[in-house]
């Protein structure tokens, strides 16, 4: 098969990711083409994130691109090649990247003039990116296409592309955990199909011995904040407080809200609420819960800075509504621990963040308002419109057992089914990267061809004996008992994926920068 191979971010590690897969599939006897940008375009996600120029951005990114790793025939966008779509759908195209560089939280945030003028900045800049894929992909005869991400402007536009001319794709992305790649086809990074598949799959799937003791040392290291493999730590040097409130045994509520930038406009994610806060009203009216009981804690992302900006627009947006509710709230800035909130509280109620997970670990009443990526594995109700508040009845025969057996499945389906290549692709820090030999090229070529995921380990046991072990300690919080244990360390040939031999100092710079940036 002809595959085009494209990241037109150089964000680290996802080139090196990019080349990994340039490598398997050539050596599949595949024949690979790359795309990228060149500094082409004006406008882009990784420069208005930065608020940088083109000369300061530019050089940068193509200094670590595609280029840098021996990636045959690559493909330079013309900036003189641009064909303009309808308007509806640009806005479509550029909702997720402005979204996110102004991290914004609710409906209003995207009609204001700021909004708009930065939307139309990054039309012509897709239109761009759009033009040039479809020509290289006629002109190079491409299957199929993998790409970065899939979700911010410049690759929306490569998307669209394939979309048009009905070619099978491949979005991918650094893995939860570390370990392995995130592949999702026909999609971009934020679809929901296949995790829901998967975990649907395999919720009432007992796991192994050695199943169970990796999903529960994930579930230990990011109770301890050792999570060192995963993209970003919040929440960091976190201290332990008394519950903030003085509600009576069995009322105690905890809100942990996640931001609604990172999906707007997915439609994966679209619900019967216009915002988070009316879904929570119902649920909280439904189950009889009282709003003084209620904590809120913000999110310790919004205090961060990301790029420019910080998420002062969510923590306003819910500031406002739990003061309107009478509600205690924890600023997003506070060390109060929240994996210590969660241990001390009765109910938690999300909007679709990973705290949902942790919550059910620890077994816990969990309620999630709108769409998230564990809806298919069981351990808690999803309230994505009025017609589903009878679905928080079942909370009234709470199993904690039962819920901790669910979400501990989940953590491994999403580990290690959903996430592919894990043997082979092995996350020695959130940067830096072995690979090994014995992954199978074929396994992209049936995903580009059916357009669902192979679980990478369909494997499961017969009883649940040792799973329920596991599933104990968590529900004690027995932390350390669970970290203790280690994977067994790969034993296949390494491969070695390099930069070209004058830019192998790349890594070693950006090493000097936090996590979670270029």
């Amino acid at each position: 098969m002809k595959f085009g191979v494209a990241s037109l971010f150089s964000f680290r590690p996802h080139v090196e990711h990019m080349a990994y897969l340039s490598h398997l599939l050539q050596q599949g006897g595949n024949s690979v083409s790359g795309f990228t940008c060149d500094a082409a375009v004006e406008h882009c996600y990784s420069r208005d994130l930065r608020g940088r120029s083109r000369l300061r951005q530019c050089p940068e990114c193509i200094v670590g691109g595609i280029r840098s790793f021996p990636i045959p025939d690559v493909w330079s966008i013309d900036s003189r090649l641009y064909e303009f779509l309808e308007p509806p759908r640009f806005r479509q195209l550029t909702l997720s990247s402005v979204t996110t560089i102004q991290r914004t939280e609710t409906v209003d945030d995207l009609a204001t003039p700021e909004f708009g003028a930065a939307q139309r900045a990054l039309e012509r800049p897709v239109a761009t990116v759009y033009a040039n894929a479809k020509r290289w992909i006629i002109d190079r005869e491409l299957d199929a296409v993998l790409f970065f991400n899939g979700r911010m402007d410049l690759t929306t536009g490569l998307r669209a592309a394939c979309e048009d001319l009905r070619r099978p794709y491949i979005t991918v992305e650094r893995s939860w955990f570390g370990h392995g790649l995130q592949l999702i086809p026909n999609e971009n990074c934020l679809a929901l199909g296949e995790i829901a598949r998967l975990s649907g799959e395999f919720r009432s799937s007992p796991l192994l011995p050695e199943q169970a003791s990796y999903a529960g040392r994930i579930a230990a290291d990011r109770f301890r904040q050792r999570n060192a493999l995963e993209w970003r730590i919040y929440n960091q040097g976190a201290q332990r407080i008394h519950w903030p409130n003085q509600a009576p045994p069995g009322a105690r509520v905890l809100i942990l809200p996640g931001s609604r930038n990172e999906f707007e406009g997915h439609p994966d994610y679209s619900s019967g609420w216009a915002e988070s806060t009316y879904a929570l009203d119902a649920v909280i009216a439904h189950l009889g819960l009282r709003r003084e009981h209620c904590v809120v804690r913000c999110h310790p992302n919004w205090a961060e800075a990301i790029g420019i900006n910080t998420a002062w627009r969510a923590e306003r947006h819910w500031v406002n509504w739990a003061e309107r509710q009478g509600m205690t709230i924890i600023p997003s800035a506070a060390r109060a621990s929240t994996y210590g909130l969660i241990g001390d509280t009765d109910y938690v109620l999300v909007n679709g963040s990973t705290a949902g997970v942790e919550a059910a670990l620890r077994g816990r009443r969990v309620v999630c308002v709108g769409h998230s990526a564990y809806e298919r594995a069981g351990f808690c109700p999803h309230i994505c419109s009025e017609a589903d508040l009878p679905l928080l009845d079942s909370l009234s025969s709470h199993d904690p057992q039962g819920t901790s057996r669910l979400a501990l499945r989940y953590l491994y389906t999403y580990g290690r089914r959903f996430t592919q290549f894990v043997p082979f692709v092995r996350a020695l820090t959130t940067m830096r990267y072995q690979y090994f030999d014995g992954a199978d090229h074929q396994r992209i070529i049936r995903v580009c061809r059916t357009g669902q995921l192979e679980p990478d380990d369909a494997r499961y046991a017969a009883d649940t004996d040792f799973e329920t072990r596991i599933v104990d300690q968590m529900l004690t919080g027995e932390w350390d008992a669970l970290g203790r244990w280690q994977e067994p360390p790969s034993t296949g040939r390494r491969v070695q994926i390099r930069r070209r031999a004058g830019l192998r100092w790349v890594d070693g710079v950006r090493g000097l920068f936090a996590r979670g940036d270029l």
